[in-house]
């Protein structure tokens, strides 16, 4: 089996009982699917497709980056730790949580930037839509992924342009009509 099929079965069941805070309870995996598509089509190769599948399973599972190195590579596993919010921001406002994710991943290698870019890219679709969050809470996402997609910048044209794209749907629907 290669990285990226055993990356999918392996995030798969780690996110099994996972869904989206949306409306629709949109089940976790399809948001790790379009991550790792989207790393796919920029150009990622199968270290960094497979951390695309793999890159919320330490934050939001009991899965290790121990686990994750044992399981797949030191490679894979250095692109999720780059993904994953150090303990001590897990106090935090969503505001400061966005801003330290920010200047974390700025200097960060481009494995880790493009499966970030990807990441924000997908999340921003979803908050932009009215998911995840209240309102105000949604907005403030939008403006930390801006940030961090700023930081991210030059990594893949492909997921600049689609980010902007989506940055500016998610914009115009959360600021309409209240």
């Amino acid at each position: 089996m290669d990285i990226v099929q055993k990356a999918r079965e392996f995030a798969s069941h780690a996110h099994r009982d996972h869904v989206r805070n949306d409306k629709a309870k949109t089940p976790y995996v399809h948001h790790l699917a379009e991550v790792a598509e989207l790393v796919r089509a920029s150009g990622g190769d199968d270290n960094e497709i497979a951390a695309g599948w793999l890159h919320d399973t330490v934050e939001d599972t009991s899965t290790t980056i121990e686990d994750i190195q044992r399981e797949f590579s030191g490679e894979v596993a250095a692109i999720v730790r780059g993904m994953t919010d150090l303990p001590e921001w897990g106090s935090l406002s969503l505001q400061e949580r966005k801003l330290r994710q920010a200047e974390r991943i700025a200097g960060a290698p481009a494995t880790v930037k493009r499966v970030k870019l990807a990441d924000q890219t997908s999340n921003v679709a979803i908050v932009g839509r009215g998911g995840e969050f209240g309102r105000d809470d949604n907005l403030i996402y939008v403006a930390g992924a801006l940030r961090i997609a700023e930081a991210c910048r030059g990594v893949s044209s492909y997921l600049d342009a689609l980010f902007r794209d989506r940055y500016g749907i998610a914009l115009k629907h959360l600021e309409g009509p209240r």
